[in-house]
């Protein structure tokens, strides 16, 4: 009866998961340690993939939605989903392609009308566009939507003529760099698959959509890392942190994301597609990472947390590098202290929020040299091997999220030093309590994890 609960359960997650087609755009960062609130409104297309009534409606209201862990929030997730083309700053590390001339593959004998009849040929509805509501330029002249359907999505996927060749591998190219979908490009005309990392998510839809456009989608060219070096900063080792996080989280989903898509449908290591990995995450540095010795710059991250709801709001400069910030989160009578703290001497990092007497985040970061980085929260620890924009080892173990698992702020400490830290410090902390354990020796990501039933999932991922 579990098994089949489960089924179903994880049934109605996959087609809720890929029964969206939507262009998304990346906001500052992904995941999970890059959640500052630095996401700005933006307009765009937004498309409802089951019915086209719900879709005109839909392009008539608002085009973003965003859930967001804000600073009167305690949970260590975010989840930011912003609609079709919107305008928006790429992530620091995104590198723009400007491209005015170029011109994508040209098949003359290829139309809108051409592909709108081919789709209805191949037994799939195809309609026009009513309202393109795409804000950014350069901007399609007219569209189709093709309902794509098979046994894990429904899709209305949409299809853009542009006034020229170039314009339809400009568009292309932006929606590829924010790594949320792919693009086909034919001439004028441009589709898109969604995409997480640069691997499409449904082969059966993109095989349909290639052959509709008579063209394969365009490779996701991935981003220059940031040079990742010493900090010399609370601020500056944010941003480091930051870099790596994006890294080897990328690492790890999209590992797992090609491993599942490979297994057959009935196979019980498929479910790992549904664990997400946000390593290095911390909700209070999304909305401290501005601090510094600089007066304005800590005056504007008191001003954010007081735009959030927080009541008696006060950060205290106790000393080069050291600040408290305090106050009452929006709607809570408890007090709140969130004690940031770097150390020059170290290049070493360390956050504690105590509210209203719990502990309700810790957050330790702290370089090991040769390029190996220690870190450890309420219920995780870690040592990531770094180096050149690319993550070369990693040993990280999770604790379940039970009364008596949390580590000691006090007791447990590794700050500012990484005093008695190896791999044997990650690997024997409550061990045969872990939610997840994970090794990665630069070919082979080793991966156990339990899911929200609690059955233990394994996986031997060779990674090139």
């Amino acid at each position: 009866m579990r098994r089949l609960l489960c089924s179903v359960i994880l049934s109605c997650i996959m087609v809720m998961l890929l029964s969206s087609c939507t262009i998304v755009k990346r906001s500052n960062g992904n995941d999970t340690a890059a959640n500052a609130p630095e996401v700005s409104d933006t307009e765009a297309e937004s498309t409802d993939r089951q019915s086209t009534a719900e879709a005109e409606e839909a392009a008539e209201e608002s085009d973003e939605t965003a859930t967001e862990t804000t600073p009167g929030e305690t949970s260590a997730t975010e989840t930011t989903t912003e609609a079709a083309t919107a305008e928006t700053t790429p992530p620091e590390t995104a590198q723009t392609e400007t491209v005015t001339e170029a011109e994508g593959p040209v098949n003359s004998d290829i139309t809108l009308e051409s592909v709108k009849q081919a789709a209805i040929d191949a037994g799939y509805a195809a309609e026009d566009i009513q309202n393109l509501r795409i804000m950014t330029e350069p901007k399609p002249l007219r569209g189709i939507y093709v309902n794509y359907a098979d046994d894990s999505m429904q899709s209305q996927t949409p299809v853009y003529e542009f006034s020229s060749p170039g314009d339809a591998l400009k568009f292309a190219l932006q929606v590829n760099e924010e790594g949320y979908n792919l693009c086909a490009v034919n001439g004028k005309l441009v589709t898109l698959a969604e995409s997480r990392y640069g691997v499409i998510l449904n082969d059966k839809q993109k095989t349909v959509l290639e052959t509709l456009l008579k063209s394969s989608f365009m490779a996701y060219e991935e981003p220059a890392p940031p040079p990742v070096s010493s900090s010399m900063d609370y601020a500056g080792d944010c941003t480091r942190i930051k870099a790596i996080s994006m890294d080897v989280n990328k690492l790890l989903n999209k590992s797992v994301l090609i491993y599942t898509k490979s297994l057959p449908d009935d196979d019980p290591g498929k479910y790992l597609m549904y664990t997400s990995f946000s390593m290095l995450s911390s909700p209070d540095m999304s909305y401290t990472s501005e601090l510094c010795e600089d007066q304005t710059k800590m005056d504007q991250v008191a001003k954010l947390w007081e735009m959030y709801g927080c009541t008696e709001v006060k950060l205290k400069h106790n000393a080069a590098n050291d600040y408290t910030l305090s106050g009452k989160r929006a709607g809570m009578d408890e007090t709140f202290s969130i004690h940031c703290m770097y150390s020059p001497d170290r290049d070493s990092l360390r956050i504690l929020d105590i509210d209203g007497g719990r502990n309700v985040e810790m957050f330790e970061f702290i370089p090991l040299g040769q390029d190996r980085y220690a870190f450890q929260t309420l219920y995780e620890r870690g040592i990531i091997g770094y180096k050149d924009g690319k993550v070369t080892s990693l040993i990280y173990s999770a604790n379940e999220r039970s009364e008596g698992s949390a580590y000691d702020p006090v007791s447990d400490s590794i700050y500012p030093e990484g005093k008695g830290v190896d791999d044997s410090w990650v690997s024997k902390a409550n061990s045969g309590a872990f939610e997840q354990f994970i090794t990665f020796d630069g070919t082979k990501l080793s991966i156990s994890v339990k899911d929200f039933t609690g059955t233990e999932l394994k996986a031997n991922i060779d990674v090139k």
